[in-house]
C-alpha cells in the first residue's frame, strides 16, 4: 500500500467577535483565492489564518484587534481538527479539538486540549508537535538544536505587503540562516526525516549520556581518597575469604582443647616474657620521644627569644647610628666614669676621654660590622627555629605512633597474658579478637558494596549509551552526505530551470 503524503488543509475558517462570527468561510482543496477591494481587509484574513495555524503575530490593525478569536478547521493524514485561539499576544496558546468543526461547536470545554506554541519545561508536548505529528511531518531542528515550529514553517508559505517580494521568508526582525536552511531542507525533503529525528535522538541520548556522566563522578568522588575503585566481584570474594577465615576460627575455638599441647606452656611463658619486654621497649621509647619534644621546645621557645633580642639590637643600633649622623662626636668636659676634668689640651680629631684618633670612615664601617653581624645571626636563628619547627613536626608524629603502638600493646598484653589466664584463654581470647575484627570487616566491606554495584551499573550504562552515540553519530555523517550530494543536485538543476525562464523572458 503506497505511503499518505504529508498535507494541510484549511477546511473552514472563522473569526469570532463577542460570540458572533466576523468573518466564516469554508474553503475548499486546491487554490483559494480572497479578493476584495483595497482597505476591504484581504491582508487581514490572511493575517488571521497564519496566527491561527500557530504563526506568532500580534500587529493587528483596528479592525481585527475588535475581534476576540479564531476558528479554524483543519485536514490532515490522521483526520481533522479544529484550532481554537484567542486573538492577544504572540505568544497566546491554541485549544486544539480532536474532530471536525460541527463536533467542535457542540463540545465542552473538557473536550478541548491547550497546547503552548513552544515546548516547556512541564514535559507537555507543544502545539507545532501536535501538528507535525497529524500532517505526518517529523518533529524538526535547526543546526542551533531549536525545534522547528508551526511559526517557521508558516514563514516559507505566508508573505504580507511588507516583506519583499524577493525574499521566500517571511521577514523578521531575528532570523538566522540556520532556521532557514533547516525549514527548506524539510519542506524539500533534501535532508530527508531520518536525519531530522536522528539528530532529535541524538540530543536525548546526549543529555542520558551527560546525566549518567555527572552521577558517576559524584560517587567517585565521595569515594575517600584512599578507597580503591572494587568491583563486586572482587567485594563478593573479599567476603568469601573472611567468611572462610571465620569458619576457620570457630572451628579452632570448638577443638581448643585438642590444638593446646601440654609443651605450649613454656611456649606461653617465653611469649609473656617478651612482650613484657615489647612493654617496656615501647614505655622507654615514649619517653625519649617525649622528653626531646620538650626539649625542643623549650630550644624553640629560647630562640624565638633570642631573635626577638637580635631584632632589638638591630634596631637600637640604627637609631644610634642617626643619632651620630645628626649631632656628631660628643666633646666630654668631664670623665664620664670618674667625673674628673678632662685635659683641654687634646688634638683635633682625637678622643678626649681615650685619647684616640677619630676616623669617620672607621666608625661607618664598624657600625656596618655591627649591622652585618647582627643580620647574620637573625639568618642563622631563623633557619635554626625552621630545623627545630620540623624536628618538632617529625617527633610529634612519631610520638603519636609510639602512643599508639604502646596502646596497642597493652590491650594485646591484657587480653593474652593479664590475670590468671593460661595458654588456653590466652587462644580464645586472640580468636574472639579476630572474630571481632573480622565482624568489622564484614559490615564495612558490605557497605562498599552498594556504592561499588551502583558504580558498574553507571558505567555500564555509559558505555552502551555513548556505543549508541557513535552508532548514530556515523549514521547522521552518512546521511549528511547524501543530503549534501541532493542540495547539490537540486540546486544545479535550480539554476538550469532558472536559466530557461531567463532566455524564455528574453
Amino acid at each position: 500500500m503506497a505511503s499518505i503524503a504529508p498535507f494541510l488543509q484549511l477546511g473552514r475558517f472563522r473569526v469570532m467577535r463577542r460570540g458572533r462570527a466576523a468573518y466564516d468561510q469554508t474553503f475548499h482543496a486546491g487554490v483559494n483565492i480572497i479578493r476584495g477591494q483595497n482597505g476591504s481587509g484581504k491582508s487581514t484574513i490572511s493575517d488571521f489564518i497564519f496566527y491561527a495555524l500557530g504563526g506568532e503575530y500580534d500587529d493587528w490593525k483596528d479592525a481585527a484587534s475588535q475581534c476576540d478569536e479564531v476558528q479554524a478547521e483543519i485536514l490532515t493524514p490522521r483526520g481533522a481538527l479544529v484550532l481554537k485561539r484567542s486573538i492577544a499576544k504572540r505568544q497566546e496558546p491554541i485549544s486544539v479539538f480532536f474532530g471536525a468543526m460541527a463536533d467542535a461547536m457542540k463540545s465542552p470545554l473538557d473536550g478541548w486540549e491547550r497546547y503552548n506554541l513552544h515546548r516547556s519545561g512541564s514535559g507537555k508536548e507543544s502545539f507545532s508537535q501536535i501538528l507535525f505529528r497529524s500532517m505526518l511531518i517529523p518533529e524538526a531542528q535547526s543546526d542551533g538544536a531549536s525545534n522547528i515550529t508551526m511559526h517557521q514553517l508558516l514563514r516559507l508559505c505566508y508573505s504580507d505587503q511588507r516583506t519583499p517580494a524577493t525574499r521566500l521568508f517571511r521577514f523578521e526582525n531575528f532570523d538566522t540562516q540556520n532556521i532557514r536552511e533547516a525549514v527548506g531542507d524539510l519542506i524539500c525533503g533534501i535532508s530527508g526525516y531520518e536525519l531530522y529525528e536522528l539528530t532529535l535522538k541524538q540530543r536525548e541520548r546526549q543529555k542520558e549520556y551527560d546525566d549518567v556522566n555527572a552521577r558517576l563522578s559524584a560517587l567517585l568522588r565521595s569515594l575517600r581518597s584512599k578507597e580503591a575503585i572494587t568491583s563486586p566481584a572482587a567485594i563478593r570474594a573479599e567476603i568469601g575469604n573472611l567468611a572462610r577465615e571465620r569458619e576457620r576460627i570457630e572451628k579452632e575455638i570448638d577443638e581448643v582443647d585438642e590444638l593446646i599441647e601440654p609443651g605450649e606452656v613454656s611456649e606461653y611463658v617465653r611469649q609473656r616474657r617478651d612482650a613484657q619486654q615489647k612493654l617496656v621497649r615501647e614505655r622507654d621509647k615514649l619517653r625519649e620521644l617525649e622528653t626531646s619534644v620538650t626539649t625542643t621546645e623549650f630550644e624553640q621557645r629560647e630562640l624565638a627569644a633570642f631573635l626577638d633580642h637580635l631584632a632589638e639590637q638591630t634596631e637600637k643600633l640604627a637609631r644610634a647610628e642617626s643619632t651620630f649622623d645628626v649631632i656628631g662626636h660628643i666633646d666630654f668636659v668631664h670623665c664620664p666614669a670618674c667625673g674628673e676634668t678632662l685635659s683641654e689640651d687634646v688634638p683635633e680629631g682625637t678622643c678626649a676621654v681615650c685619647k684616640m684618633e677619630r676616623d669617620p670612615e672607621k666608625e661607618q664601617s664598624r657600625y656596618n660590622q655591627i649591622r652585618l653581624d647582627l643580620e647574620i645571626q637573625m639568618r642563622e636563628t631563623h633557619q635554626l627555629i625552621s630545623d627545630k619547627e620540623f624536628a618538632l613536626s617529625k617527633n610529634k608524629q612519631q610520638l603519636r605512633q609510639a602512643k599508639l603502638a604502646q596502646e596497642q600493646a597493652l590491650r594485646d598484653f591484657s587480653l593474652r597474658f593479664s590475670g590468671k589466664n593460661g595458654p588456653r584463654e590466652a587462644f580464645l581470647a586472640e580468636r574472639a579478637s579476630r572474630l571481632g575484627h573480622i565482624d568489622a570487616a564484614t559490615s564495612h566491606i558490605l557497605a562498599r558494596m552498594e556504592t561499588a554495584e551502583e558504580i558498574e551499573r553507571l558505567s555500564k550504562e555509559k558505555s552502551e549509551i555513548n556505543e549508541d552515540l557513535e552508532k548514530i553519530k556515523s549514521r547522521i555523517g552518512a546521511l549528511r552526505t547524501a543530503a549534501s550530494k541532493r542540495r547539490s543536485i537540486a540546486l544545479t538543476t535550480a539554476g538550469r530551470i532558472a536559466a530557461r525562464v531567463r532566455i524564455h523572458n528574453q
